[in-house]
């Protein structure tokens, strides 16, 4: 009925195949063990809660879900929603506690926004893939909370990670690669490489599992990043691609490569990571103004600082043996160059420094 709710307190595996109806909320709120099956097209309004057990949407008929009303808020507070249909339209999603799941890996929950706000010191995981053009995810908490995604999520709108929060990665490829991240809060790689639009924030960039995983900027925009990228227990590589300016003007500590086909990389602060740097042409490193300290350098771009000072570059720091067939110049400042390390550096064009 209106503003009606209807609680499901069983302790009892149950099916429910009748259609609910009317302007009410449906909230499954008792027994941690047990599930409640929804098989056919609800159109009760007043948004879904799954504050404890299991709700399980399958339609019975169909493989491509309406058990749910489209626009009808979901809520994970506790519980598990568990996804068995291909697909599933529903309103904005909400996880404080719990997880939402899937019957078969690729199973879609498209809502009109996710936000995630777990309490402080829990774990959560996301199996479904969340679509929606334009739609944002936004995690906050008020300590640290962990939430995985492990489906290869396909919304197009902003990633937000508050602080205080950490989206770990589950999988390669689980942000979709036209959503602009800013990371407050922690984005653990997990040993996952990632493609997405932009990073920006205050946060921290890191692999909590070994392996070699690369972060991969894609678009045109130009974003500042203040906070740390560092390796972990990986060693994590940045690549900079699309035409857009990316500032470091944190202290990263990664050590895994940093490739610049397209675009700028702007230091907005001294760096003393030893990455190694590979600069396309027609691509820049803009020291902007602050020495600093790297594995080596190699490609055919451009070398410079556009802000004012007498600063200097280090390279070879990893011993590796390199070739810089671009150009290192002075620009707005006055650069020098340093070779460090015990490999070879071949400069194989005339450079305007030193």
């Amino acid at each position: 009925g209106s503003g009606s709710t209807f609680a499901y307190s069983s302790t009892a595996n149950q099916t429910l195949s009748g259609v609910i109806s009317g302007a009410g909320t449906l909230t499954k709120d008792t027994g941690s063990s047990s599930s409640l099956t929804l098989t056919n097209t609800n159109t009760y309004t007043g948004g879904t809660n799954a504050n404890a057990g299991t709700l399980i949407l399958d339609q019975s008929l169909s493989t491509t879900g309406t058990v749910l009303a489209d626009s009808g808020a979901v809520t994970v507070n506790g519980g598990t929603l568990q996804l068995n249909d291909t697909s599933e339209t529903v309103g904005a999603v909400t996880l404080t506690s719990g997880s939402i799941t899937v019957g078969t890996s690729g199973n879609t929950l498209t809502g009109t926004s996710y936000t995630l706000n777990p309490s402080s010191g829990t774990t959560h995981s996301i199996a479904a893939v969340l679509a929606g053009s334009g739609v944002t995810l936004t995690s906050s908490s008020s300590g640290t909370a962990t939430v995985t995604l492990s489906g290869a999520n396909t919304y197009t709108g902003a990633t937000t990670i508050g602080s205080g929060t950490t989206i770990k990665l589950g999988a390669a490829g689980v942000i979709s690669d036209s959503s602009a991240v800013t990371a407050n809060g922690t984005l653990d790689l997990n040993s996952y490489s990632e493609t997405i639009a932009s990073l920006s924030g205050s946060g921290t960039v890191t692999s909590s599992a070994a392996g070699t995983p690369t972060l991969t900027l894609s678009d045109n925009t130009s974003t500042t990043f203040s906070g740390a990228i560092q390796n972990g227990s990986g060693t994590v590589s940045i690549y900079k691609s699309g035409t857009g300016v990316f500032t470091l003007s944190g202290s990263n500590s990664y050590t895994g490569a940093t490739t610049v086909p397209y675009g700028q990389i702007k230091l907005g602060a001294a760096q003393t990571n030893l990455t190694a740097y590979n600069i396309s042409s027609g691509a820049f490193l803009d020291l902007g103004g602050y020495s600093a300290t790297v594995g080596s350098l190699a490609g055919a771009g451009s070398v410079t600082s556009t802000a004012s000072g007498s600063i200097t570059l280090t390279a070879g720091g990893d011993n590796s043996s390199t070739t810089f067939s671009g150009i290192i110049q002075d620009g707005s400042g006055t650069v020098a160059f340093t070779k460090a390390g015990t490999g070879t550096l071949i400069l194989s064009t005339i450079s305007y420094c030193c």
